[in-house]
């Protein structure tokens, strides 16, 4: 216990965290006057926007444990090191606000039928406040778990519609397409739309005394933090079930084939790609190279080749043997994280090293690892 108090402390005290800790501070302010105002006003769409500040309150946790996570490093128990927590962080967050919507969805179904009486007159001020301390916490914060998720996830149906507009616009007046960016922020999408909504709310109650306004106002911002979360949520739960993102597997395929070109490779095989956090990759593959070449050649080659955009590789090289192929065919490498088990009856470490079995099987293992950036991909 003392030692997590010890990292925490470190966390806090850290350059980075400083800012973070000020906007957060400022977040939860914000939150108990927008849910004071909720509550005198009684609208179920300013409860609705309301969750919206409780998605930044814990998209600023997870910025903390990002700083966290670049802290720590690999041990025996966790060998890849602590990046999947915050792509765990992540997930949870964005599922707790899809739970919030459905709860607002329920609320206000009942709502529509027996609409009560809303107070406007602090409506816009709470909406105003609460879309401010969005906006600063949304472009003044650099979270780099939710700036890779928010570009990388597929688009909700906002951002397809805006999208369409866009690509219109540009087709009458060309110039614009330097100016526009086709592919927008969602949640500063959530947070203006709410906001929009919230206003026409105002207008209809004041002006057409039509209470029901609210509760399908609450519905629509109800829709729009579900239909902005989902993608998000699908994109790390992805990368928790070990998968590869979408974006990442043409360029990743065209390195193997290029790989694959290497004078004395012959065949790539069991290859093994995952997606480990917001932007490295760990994998894994054998090589079967030709009799005469050099093992520490070709795996220097391909390590090159893949370690840039892999962050986590072992490559494993094996030759070929005529004389017993059945022997090579048959040889079966089963990779689970760093450890590797043989029908030899053998342990070797990940360092660089060849090594040749009494029945003329050749092979060398390496393990690869570079820093751990985040690399983006064209499409």
């Amino acid at each position: 216990m003392g030692l997590k108090l010890k990292e925490i402390g470190a966390v806090l005290r850290d350059r980075q965290s400083k800012p973070v800790i000020g906007f957060l501070f400022l977040a939860v302010l914000g939150f108990l006057v927008v849910a004071y105002f909720s509550q005198t006003s009684n609208s179920l769409a300013l409860q609705a926007f309301l969750y919206l500040i409780v998605f930044d309150i814990l998209s600023l946790l997870t910025c903390l444990v990002t700083i966290w996570v670049s802290k720590q490093k690999p041990n025996a128990v966790y060998s890849f090191g602590y990046e999947r927590v915050e792509v765990v962080a992540v997930f949870t967050s964005t599922s707790l606000v899809i739970f919030f919507g459905l709860s607002v969805v329920k609320h206000g179904l009942e709502r529509l039928f027996q609409p009560p009486a809303v107070m406007t007159s602090d409506l816009l001020l709470a909406t105003l406040l609460g879309l401010s301390i969005h906006l600063l916490i949304t472009y003044c914060v650099k979270n780099k778990a939710y700036s890779h998720v928010a570009f990388s996830a597929s688009s909700n149906w906002l951002q397809d519609a805006l999208s369409d507009v866009q690509n219109c616009l540009c087709n009458f007046l060309p110039f614009l397409s330097r100016v526009l960016v086709f592919k927008l922020n969602p949640l500063v999408l959530l947070s203006v739309a709410s906001g929009v909504a919230i206003l026409f709310t105002c207008v209809l109650i004041d002006y057409s005394d039509l209470h029901t306004a609210d509760a399908a106002s609450g519905l629509i911002i109800a829709a729009l933090l579900c239909s902005t979360m989902v993608p998000l949520a699908i994109y790390s739960g992805k990368i928790l079930l070990q998968t590869m993102p979408e974006n990442s597997t043409s360029h990743l395929d065209k390195l193997l084939r290029e790989a694959l070109t290497l004078d004395g490779v012959l065949e790539l095989r069991n290859e093994h790609f995952w997606a480990l956090s917001f932007g490295v990759l760990a994998g894994s593959l054998h090589v079967r190279v030709k009799r005469d070449a050099v093992e520490q050649v070709i795996l220097a080659q391909i390590t090159n080749k893949l370690a840039p955009y892999v962050s986590q590789l072992t490559v494993q090289v094996f030759k070929e043997d005529w004389s017993l192929p059945a022997v090579a065919s048959s040889h079966h490498i089963q990779s689970q994280s760093h450890s590797h088990s043989h029908s030899h009856s053998h342990s070797h470490s990940h360092s660089g090293h060849g090594h040749s079995h009494d029945e003329g099987f050749q092979e060398t293992q390496l393990f690869a690892s570079t820093p751990q950036t985040t690399h983006e991909v064209p499409v």
